[in-house]
């Protein structure tokens, strides 16, 4: 009876695996517009207007010293999940990430959309820009400070305006605004040495949990591992409950009267 129900628990357990892994892929998968990880050494589809950029170590960095250098890449979501790991060099300038663009004047700069400014003084801020004045919607901190360090930053907007910042997976400041409903561009200005990688853009808002900090492939991953173990431990008890009843049934025999 153990055997069958330690079978059963077997079963089931690698049925649930196989159905969670499978809806996550599909959602993870299907709400992706685009995405660069720069793993493949360049930066194709990309537009660069001022300065320079390498992505020769997987990841995109601007390379001209001692001036801005920016880059934008067409994209029209205007609501969604917007998920990048970025990296604030010991340089002055900060890194601007243009989440949402509708224009580029005649010198090819961003204007009309939402922006994150990443400044070591002055936190992970929210900024608004309809082209003729900007606004501050709000900022955050990170625990461990920005300079010379990597962040991971998920922002969501909703088609409300409801704009949520998770800092390293973790929700650190809400906004709302509805001044553009509607973009064109993903638009990168940085300092030399700045580094922007492992971009996705979701076409709808998704839950961020701690485990996204690792990527979704990487979540499955996880997930595989500790059903895996959880696998083992079952086999392992059900070897350990077999071993026993053969050993008692061999006891059994072994004082048993031999029959006359």
């Amino acid at each position: 009876m153990h055997g069958k129900n330690i079978s059963f628990s077997f079963v089931g357990l690698a049925f649930v695996f196989l159905i969670f892994s499978t809806s996550s892929l599909s959602v993870g998968t299907n709400s992706i517009v685009w995405e660069d990880n720069f793993d493949d050494q360049n930066y194709d589809g990309w537009t660069v207007t001022e300065g320079s950029f390498t992505a020769q170590n997987d990841q995109l960095e601007g390379a001209t010293a001692d001036e801005m250098n920016r880059i934008f890449y067409n994209s029209n979501i205007a609501s969604g999940t917007w998920s990048f790991d970025i990296y604030h060099a010991d340089v002055y300038y900060c890194p601007y990430v243009w989440f949402i663009v509708n224009t580029l004047d005649s010198s090819l700069l961003p204007w009309d959309g939402y922006l994150l400014h990443i400044s070591p003084y002055d936190g992970v801020e929210i900024w608004v820009d309809d082209g003729a004045d900007s606004e501050n919607l709000g900022s955050c901190m990170p625990s461990g400070g920005i300079k010379e360090k990597w962040l991971h930053l998920d922002i969501t907007r909703d088609t409300s305006g409801h704009m949520c910042l998770y800092v390293n997976s973790i929700l650190s400041l809400e906004v709302d605004s509805v001044n553009f409903n509607t973009s064109s561009y993903f638009y990168f200005t940085c300092y030399d040495r700045h580094v922007i990688d492992n971009i996705i853009v979701y076409d709808e808002v998704l839950p961020i949990t701690p485990s996204s900090l690792f990527g979704l492939l990487e979540l499955e991953l996880l997930i595989a591992c500790i059903v895996i173990i959880l696998i083992i431990v079952i086999g392992v008890v059900y070897g350990i409950i077999r071993w026993k009843q053969a050993k008692k049934k061999s006891y059994q025999f072994l004082e048993k009267p031999p029959s006359e």
